[in-house]
């Protein structure tokens, strides 16, 4: 398009084709929408939305039919008020259509040029001035901005296209710093500046102008920054920094001159120094702002410094509508929130905001409120708030809790258990089984009332989880299910493992999922498959591999040896730390040895073999000391939380021990004559007999994870734990029997019997396991004896047989759950220690290396990004591990070498020249294909095998160099997981296309077809049209559809269950529940639940009914065989009367 094709633009007269009110001031005429694109996008329809890309796209591609076809259907009119389309059309030079589009109506933003500027284009701002696409009143005001932001070639630009400006300056002027220095702060010239700049929103120009003088600050000014919106001019004035990038300012100062300056205000008015001084105070503008519903503006006084910081902003973000405004702020929010301000949002219903704020909150709730805790209740009855509902009532107090609503809380429970409609629409319905589960768990313990009820529940929900464990038969699927988070950042497993609920460990599919979680997700080669000199030796002869020698390692496959794996296995991990505490275990058994041997228990020699050990055996306690010092670290800052158990007490009590053994105290003791020597020595015995138990029992605490022995130690603590009631009571028998003998026997003979009280324990107990003797009794010849069988009979016959029984029956009961109670401590462990990407360096290594990651640990704990330092150590660190394969790997390699040498002669034999392939003897002779390919093997050669003898070994010995150099290669290489594929064509994109779907599919109730097709539109409007595809979306909607009412959506539950965002951005987790959702599957889990829980309350009712009476189960019998007679009767006449018309 040439310059004369443009004079409608600019005539002699320098007329404008701008009308008034296409030059509308954000303040003057509301008409314009001074949003953002981001903020204008976002709060469109779908439709609308669409239209508006299109449009953006057409006049981007100069497609004046495309712009006129979407002009012309009705929505184009909300597009008028927006300064999107013109600045497009003007950005890339369709000037033609920018008139047009002025010419209909739509407005052109006043603060085009200085978003121009702003984003450096000064091609579109070099065309604004050349075409005059600007109102007249604010010339001024950009030639002075350009001026301020050394635009000299732009603001010559205007001079020239505008005679208004030479009464300013002349054009020689401009290139003067000096003389533009001058006139750009003239008194009158910032006035209007500032005023024009306020009054079309222009923020950047306003911060220039009192960052140059902020003397024209006054309320009025102020008051206009408020309704435009200069959120950044307004923050200078808060902030008091008038010096940097207002988008750059940290922090508020303590004291400004633009404050002084407000306080100078007072002389003349006393009221407007401090009208002003409330006027920009940050909570007022954002309630101001709020009660507007000015969002975006209330967002960005929400990025002003410290703000995530006050209480007061808190609780007036907390109490106002937009919910996702608030959920966004608490996101970043580093208040350290309380039970009071969940209190308060609870209070006012603002339940997204309680769910935001429990993910903030750590500690239990205190809501005492009986009424609050009844609305809780109340919050089951509805699918969109019962997960918010128990996820607090799971974090209420114990002792705080209304046990008189505990009756009602069961009620609700199952009432909502029977409506099938409520339980497929529930976000996570595994998480909200687990938590009901754990809050019945945690109320039966606790009030002996209610008990029954709460467990009964809880077998209800129990069972509920376990039929939708059933019902997915999707493995990916159900580890999604199975992975969700309640608040506290617990998955399902986690909740599962620590409340003991093994009935959902008993899944084979759960089997499986744990299994890989435990040892990794991938299927790694051992040291035989790397190296290709073994490969060689062990691949069957003539297959490919046994070339291998011939290509080297195939860095394509994944190997133990490296590192990713070791980050993926948690079993690598454990198994290293189970090596290094048995080894630690045998040194200090042959300590020990050494000791008895030298007759040194009670003194350590340091100078001899013994006191050398001993060292070791220190560095290795002290690796432990270090390795719980890491894992507190770690799991505070990975999880928040430390829970001290009894493994951790263990580890302590080993680390503290050493130190008593060291300091070598009972023989400090003997030598300051304070106990014998005899007594130091027994006491030097218990100190390391305990230390050898200890160790031990961490070694048991590591095997435990393991599938040969973890069964058969998770049974054994488990019948310990069933007993020790019994222990209990035989001890306290025992003891009161060894009381009694005492006193009735301590004069008889035997004076090492019953003299004393542990003499008598000690008699009495071997009575019971052994041989006892009655004569002893001798001044007691009738009644010693009988006092003896009657002890035996009870502590023998009836006690250690009861105690027999008891063990029996809690194996035969165990044994079924054996394998859940495994998978409960594999998971406990798992989730202790799941790899970081930021602190993984911390329980990457056994002891004693925990000393090494300790040391390092300030280098990931003090950056604000440790990702690359924790990277860095680990790569270091794994040196522990590789360093061992690396070894092993040679001497695999090494050992193969003279196998592969001598395999060789028929391996390098075999591949000489190319012979036809002879076919065996075959008992029909059938026809060739006429292009069939003649098959062909490789001829043994004599001269290739012969050559072998001098080639082979320089060959197998280049092999062995370049697998050596690829091993390393391979150690650190990142190896490709494998992408779950089911329902891989939901992402980003296609959230954000369902969601304009469900926003504009008209009715309650749609079939799958339909929303498809209302989707597929916005597909298409997108450019995005993929026929491939469809079966596979049709597939994904028809997974929506409730089977109870014949597959169709109901629109308001999938909106509930999948609200809309602002932004159109999604996280991960909300996009893979979309992905993984299916109301089939869901429906068919409650199914199978209510069939169970039917038959068992109808065998429950049948029982009852028999075994109290027999006549009225058969008069209920004789009533439906009555029925069935009656049914069959009214059939036979209406199939009559249906012949009788059928003739007629």
């Amino acid at each position: 398009m040439d310059e004369s094709d443009l004079n409608f633009l600019v005539d002699g007269s320098r007329s404008r084709i701008f009308d008034p009110k296409n030059i509308a001031s954000f303040h003057d005429d509301m008409e314009y929408n001074p949003l953002s694109v981001n903020d204008q996008m976002r709060l469109m329809n779908p439709r609308k939305h669409t239209l508006m890309n299109n449009l953006l796209l057409a006049l981007k591609d100069s497609d004046k039919s495309r712009v006129d076809e979407i002009l012309n259907q009705k929505e184009a009119v909300h597009f008028k008020s927006s300064g999107l389309p013109l600045k497009v059309a003007i950005e890339n030079g369709n000037y033609q259509m920018a008139k047009d589009l002025m010419y209909q109506g739509f407005i052109l933003s006043p603060t085009l040029m200085f978003d121009a500027v702003k984003a450096n284009s000064d091609e579109l701002a070099s065309n604004i001035i050349k075409f005059s696409f600007y109102p007249e009143d604010i010339i001024d005001l950009m030639f002075w901005f350009l001026v301020k932001k050394n635009k000299i070639q732009l603001a010559k630009e205007l001079y020239q296209n505008e005679d208004s400006l030479k009464v300013i300056c002349s054009y020689e002027d401009i290139e003067n710093p000096e003389a533009m220095n001058r006139i750009c702060n003239n008194e009158k010239f910032l006035e209007s500046a500032i005023d024009c700049s306020l009054k079309i929103g222009c923020d950047e120009a306003a911060c220039m102008v009192i960052q140059t003088d902020f003397q024209y600050i006054n309320t009025q000014r102020v008051q206009k920054a408020i309704d435009t919106g200069c959120t950044n001019f307004l923050k200078i004035l808060w902030s008091g920094d008038a010096e940097g990038d207002p988008d750059n300012i940290a922090n508020k100062k303590l004291m400004s001159p633009i404050w002084d300056h407000c306080t100078n205000l007072s002389r003349i008015s006393e009221n407007e120094e401090a009208e002003l001084r409330n006027m920009f105070k940050a909570s007022v503008l954002l309630s101001n702002y709020l009660e507007e519903k000015k969002y975006h503006l209330a967002r960005k006084i929400l990025e002003w410094p410290s703000m995530h910081s006050s209480p007061k902003i808190l609780r007036i973000i907390t109490t106002q509508e937009n919910e996702e405004l608030a959920i966004d702020y608490l996101d970043n929010c580093t208040i350290n929130l309380t039970s009071e301000y969940f209190s308060t949002a609870l209070a006012s219903n603002k339940y997204n905001i309680c769910l935001a704020m429990l993910r903030r909150i750590k500690s239990r709730l205190d809501i005492k409120s009986k009424v609050a805790q009844k609305k809780l209740i109340s919050l089951l009855e509805s699918s969109e708030t019962c997960l918010l509902s128990i996820e607090i009532l799971t974090r209420i107090n114990i002792r705080i809790w209304n046990f008189d609503l505990t009756r009602e809380l069961c009620i609700k429970l199952n009432s909502l258990i029977k409506k099938k409609m409520e339980i497929i629409y529930v976000s996570s319905p595994l998480v909200f089984c687990v938590l009901v589960c754990e809050t019945m768990k945690k109320l039966g313990d606790s009030s002996s009332q209610y008990r029954g009820r709460c467990f009964s529940t809880l077998e209800l929900y129990i069972s509920l989880a376990c039929s939708i464990q059933e019902a997915i038969t999707e493995e990916t699927c159900l580890k999604f299910y199975m992975s969700q988070k309640d608040t506290r950042d617990r998955t399902v497993f986690e909740i599962i493992a620590k409340n003991q609920f093994f009935e959902l460990l008993e899944n084979d599919d759960i089997g499986i999922m744990v299994t890989k979680l435990w040892i990794g997700s991938e299927n790694y080669y051992g040291l035989t498959r790397a190296s290709s000199i073994a490969t060689t030796v062990f691949a069957p002869y003539g297959s490919e591999e046994s070339l291998q020698f011939q290509k080297g390692m195939d860095l394509t496959k994944p190997y133990v040896f490296q590192l990713a794996r070791w980050k993926d296995a948690c079993s690598s991990r454990f198994l290293a730390s189970g090596i290094s505490i048995l080894f630690l275990i045998i040194i200090y058994q042959v300590l020990l040895y050494t000791l008895i041997a030298d007759n040194s228990l009670a003194k350590i020699k340091y100078d001899k073999f013994e006191g050398r050990i001993f060292r070791i055996i220190e560095l290795m306690i002290f690796g432990i000391a270090c390795e719980q010092l890491v894992i507190l670290i770690f799991t505070l800052k990975t999880r928040g939380r430390y829970t001290f158990n009894w493994w951790k007490f263990n580890d302590w009590c080993i680390s503290i021990l050493i130190v008593f053994i060291a300091a070598e105290i009972p023989t400090t003791l003997y030598e300051k004559g304070i106990i014998y020597e005899s007594t130091a020595k027994l006491d030097s015995g218990i100190l390391h007999s305990i230390m050898i138990f200890l160790l031990c029992t961490k070694y048991i605490s590591i095997i435990m994870t393991s599938d040969a022995f973890g069964p058969f130690l998770s049974m054994t603590l488990l019948i310990f734990k069933e007993i020790f009631t019994f222990f209990v009571i035989f001890i306290c028998f025992g003891m009161c029997s060894s009381a009694c003998f005492t006193l009735l026997f301590r004069d008889i003979g035997d004076k090492s019997l019953y003299s004393k009280l542990d003499y008598s324990a000690r008699t009495l107990f071997m009575a019971t396991i052994g041989p006892f003797d009655i004569s002893v009794f001798d001044t007691h010849p009738i009644f010693g004896p009988i006092l003896l069988a009657i002890f035996l009979l009870i502590g023998h016959v009836l006690m250690l047989n009861l105690l027999v029984g008891i063990v029996t029956n809690v194996f035969n009961i165990f044994q079924t759950r054996i394998a859940s109670e495994h998978r409960s401590v594999i998971i406990r462990n798992y989730f202790k220690n799941i790899w970081s990407d930021d602190y993984g360096m911390l329980i990457f290594v056994p002891t004693p290396f925990t000393a090494i990651s300790l040391l390092f640990s300030p280098f990931v704990l003090i950056p604000k990004n440790p990702k690359i330092w924790n990277s860095i150590i680990t790569n270091i660190l794994y040196l522990v591990y590789a360093i061992p394969y690396f070894c092993a790997f040679i001497c695999v390699s090494l050992i193969s070498l003279p196998f592969a040498y001598i395999l060789g002669f028929l391996i390098y034999g075999k591949t000489g020249s190319e012979v036809p392939e002879k076919k065996g003897v075959q008992i029909f002779q059938l026809p060739s294909e006429p292009n069939e390919i003649q098959a062909t093997v490789l001829k043994f050669s004599i001269l290739k095998s012969f050559a072998w003898t001098v080639i082979g070994i320089p060959w197998l010995f280049y092999a062995f160099f370049v697998d050596c150099y690829r091993f390393w290669i391979a150690a650190y290489m990142t190896t490709e997981i494998e992408e779950d594929n089911y329902m891989s064509i939901v992402d980003n994109y296609f959230v954000v296309n369902l969601q304009k779907a469900l926003l504009a599919v008209k009715g309650d109730l749609v079939t799958p077809e339909e929303l498809f097709n209302c989707f597929d539109f916005f597909n298409k409007l997108e450019k995005q049209d993929n026929q491939d595809l469809n079966s596979e979306y049709l597939e994904f909607f028809r997974q929506l559809g409730n089977p109870r009412m014949d597959y169709k959506i109901q629109i308001n539950k999938i909106k509930a269950l999948f609200p809309a965002k602002t932004g159109d951005v999604y996280d991960q987790n909300y996009i893979s529940r979309v992905r993984y959702y299916s109301s089939a599957w869901l429906n068919k889990g409650v199914t199978i639940f209510q069939r169970k829980i039917g038959t068992m309350q109808q065998l429950r009712k049948m029982k009852l009914e028999s075994s109290e009476n027999t006549k009225p189960f058969d008069i209920e019998i004789e009533k439906v065989e009555a029925q069935v007679d009656y049914l069959r009767t009214k059939s036979a006449e209406i199939l009559e009367k249906m012949k009788e018309l059928s003739r007629i």
